[in-house]
């Protein structure tokens, strides 16, 4: 019994790792996006760190983007198993055993159930892991946007004759 209440645990926890995966993805996708083309609107085409500017925009954009994705197909509702799965069935068929034979039922049905609901947390694991890879990277590429803003903004605007 503890096993299957250790695993319905951590698939709460892992779904909450990815909901907040999600918002906090989402929220610097965000405001890149909207710093970013703000920022943009201040750079001359001609400026040396225009190109960068915009590849790291787009860079970041996309990492946040993926990570959300990904999150999503992670967070989605999957088949998480009970134990007994129809309680009427369950005492019908179990009803002229001795109490050996349904307790061995039981803990078997539960070690099945146990096994089962480990698989899908780890899937969730695994995609959480991918998902935090592309926040990180998403960081950077918010970080290097940052720098390659103040390195072309303190480029001076050419003087028009």
């Amino acid at each position: 019994m503890r096993a299957y209440n250790f695993e319905t645990n951590q698939k709460d926890k892992l779904n909450n790792k990815l909901n907040n995966f999600i918002s906090i993805a989402g929220t610097i996708a965000t405001l890149n996006i909207g710093v970013g083309f703000f920022v943009l609107d201040k750079v001359s085409a001609s400026n040396p760190f225009f190109d960068l500017l915009i590849i790291t925009l787009f860079l970041g954009v996309c990492l946040f983007g993926v990570a959300i994705f990904i999150s999503l197909l992670a967070y989605k509702p999957s088949t998480y198993y009970i134990t007994p799965r129809d309680p009427h069935q369950f005492v019908e068929k179990y009803a002229n055993l001795t109490k050996t034979h349904v307790i061995r039922e039981v803990a078997m049905t539960m070690a099945d159930i146990v096994v089962l609901n480990r698989d899908v947390n780890l899937r969730k694991v695994n995609k959480l892991n991918f998902v935090f890879w592309f926040i990180i990277l998403g960081t950077f590429a918010v970080i290097f946007f940052t720098l390659f803003m103040i390195l072309a903004l303190r480029v001076p605007l050419p003087i028009d004759p």
